[in-house]
């Protein structure tokens, strides 16, 4: 990059993996680049980011500021960040909305993310959750209308990354994400994850319909807290024993 900065960059995603790079593998390495502009893309379409559409390599000490509108799995610095793929002091502003998967920084994160701030409003226009009125059973009770599944389906909205199966440190997001009363899994810094989220900071408002928070929306796999006693039966089990001592000065 060497500090260069392109604008006016405007892409119409015509297949899945749409960016200024299609792929960045693992030998390939993008440093100190801005990117500004447009990526227009079909529901259809996925692995869409304004600098990679699918990173397996670096990218780093890089900004990118424009809107990308429509499909899934999209992110303003990366549609799909690989295991092996690192995103590292990035910036990211603008507005970005899809379907699911839709992250500030990466829409899914399998790699790591860190040192990442997001100032971009994530899925927080009204056009981008149209409920299907299709899904719906016009014979169906009122009760089956009301089920979550008949609801938009926008799911796994976040201001760093839309999923996270792999490593978040570090990073900020300030940007709003969500929209009110809809989508599921919608997070200030991940809208679900598997992985590892650490030192994080949100700052941006927070909306959706379930499973909505201002770190995480949702957090897999649920974690099991097991214990053989608490603090009272310790004390009672305690007590037992002074009790024991106190029967055998006695006698």
């Amino acid at each position: 990059g060497q500090g260069h900065c392109i604008t006016g960059f405007t892409l119409t995603a015509g297949s899945n993996y749409t960016g200024l790079f299609r792929y960045i593998q693992k030998e390939g390495e993008v440093y100190n680049l801005s990117v500004r502009g447009v990526l227009e893309a079909e529901s259809t379409h996925s692995g869409l980011g304004l600098i990679a559409g699918c990173n397996y390599g670096i990218i780093s000490n890089s900004y990118a500021d424009g809107d990308i509108n429509g499909g899934s799995e999209a992110g303003l610095i990366a549609g799909l960040n690989e295991t092996s793929g690192v995103i590292t002091n990035c910036i990211a502003s603008g507005t970005i909305y899809g379907s699911h998967l839709i992250g500030g920084i990466a829409g899914n994160n399998q790699g790591s993310i860190t040192n990442c701030t997001n100032h971009s409003n994530v899925n927080t226009i009204a056009s981008s959750n149209d409920i299907n009125l299709s899904s719906i059973d016009v014979e169906a009770t009122l009760t089956d209308i009301l089920t979550t599944e008949n609801a938009a389906s926008v799911t796994d909205i976040g201001g760093i990354a839309g999923t996270n199966d792999g490593l978040i440190r570090a990073c900020v997001n300030d940007g709003a994400v969500g929209y009110q009363h809809v989508g599921y899994n919608i997070g200030g810094i991940a809208g679900s994850q598997t992985g590892f989220v650490e030192g994080c900071t949100n700052y941006g408002l927070v909306f959706g319909r379930k499973e909505a928070g201002g770190i995480v929306g949702q957090m897999e796999p649920n974690s099991v807290v097991q214990y053989t006693e608490d603090t009272l039966q310790k004390l009672d089990r305690e007590l037992d024993v002074m009790q024991g001592l106190l029967d055998k000065t006695y006698n």
